[in-house]
């Protein structure tokens, strides 16, 4: 079973130009600095109380490196906040889901053929007869693009969902999604990571008394667009 958690919007982030090497600019292009890191690790800051100021010391502490992107500054500011700072659990969490949404950027950008393959099976999905030839001729295709991650913590859960919990990154439509996955459905899909298969396999392969619900299961992630049903 998945429970539909909160969504951002899917940016994919450019790279930014070297800084400029001469003194006259090094102001100004730690202020554009310190503007595009906010912005790159605004899902932050509802979790750290001075996250301006620890910002601004990693800014002076940690130099840019050439053609770094925002994304991959602000990954650099995650990794210098582990090693910083002595971090509550939910914080930790927090860290966490910015740098989930940023690898589900990443491989999109590195997949960007599958990703667009993905996304156009998945504008056709419909829901599955299992009465159907049609429906059992066709293949389940995992999304391509898609994060694993863990939550310790309530920060980014309902209260009523057990922690830790397993949630799966992943974008649909412009947005990342994030799901909690049980472990029914993460067994499920980590099958799928070896490749697609036959809709009449998967049936066949579960038990009888468990079909209904793998059907159940596997029209909610159509719906979600974790998974598509393609030929």
């Amino acid at each position: 079973m998945m429970t539909s958690q909160n969504v951002a919007r899917l940016k994919i982030s450019a790279a930014s130009q070297p800084e400029d090497c001469c003194p006259d600019a090094v102001s100004e292009t730690s202020s554009r600095r310190l503007h595009e890191l906010k912005n790159a690790c605004a899902l932050l800051a509802d979790g750290f109380n001075e996250f301006d100021g620890m910002i601004e010391t990693y800014v002076q502490e940690v130099p840019l490196q050439v053609r770094d992107s925002e994304s991959r500054d602000c990954d650099r500011f995650l990794l210098w906040l582990e090693r910083s700072v002595d971090l509550s659990d939910e914080q930790r969490d927090f860290i966490i889901n910015q740098q989930s949404r940023h690898a589900v950027e990443f491989v999109a950008l590195k997949q960007r053929i599958a990703h667009m393959r993905f996304q156009e099976m998945a504008r056709g999905g419909e829901a599955i007869d299992a009465k159907s030839a049609k429906s059992l001729s066709q293949y389940v295709h995992l999304n391509p693009v898609h994060v694993w991650a863990t939550f310790e913590t309530h920060a980014f859960l309902d209260e009523e969902t057990p922690v830790p919990a397993t949630v799966l990154f992943y974008p649909a439509n412009d947005e990342i999604c994030t799901e909690v996955v049980g472990e029914g459905a993460k067994t499920f899909l980590r099958g799928l990571e070896r490749g697609p298969q036959k809709l009449r396999t998967l049936i066949r392969q579960t038990p009888k008394s468990d079909r209904e619900s793998l059907l159940e299961t596997i029209n909610q992630l159509v719906n979600q667009r974790v998974i598509a049903i393609a030929n």
